[in-house]
């Protein structure tokens, strides 16, 4: 139970900041070489983000690693 809640803030972290980017699921998706629907299972908690891959996701959206890792 405890994975899944850090997924889901994880995930919610992601949403925003994307959102703050004003970048679709499509957009970033294409820019990290993965499917939308990865993307949005990403961002509802469904799947979880390799610490590889979280740092993609920090360069993509001009966010440092400590943003989605804070609060977890």
């Amino acid at each position: 139970k405890h994975m899944i809640d850090k997924r889901k803030l994880i995930g919610n972290k992601i949403k925003r900041a994307r959102q703050e980017a004003n970048l679709t699921q499509e957009q970033l998706a294409k820019e990290l070489f993965m499917q939308r629907s990865v993307l949005s299972k990403i961002e509802t908690g469904k799947y979880s983000v390799a610490a590889d891959r979280l740092g993609n996701f920090s360069r993509a959206l001009n966010k440092k690693i400590i943003y989605f890792l804070s609060d977890i």
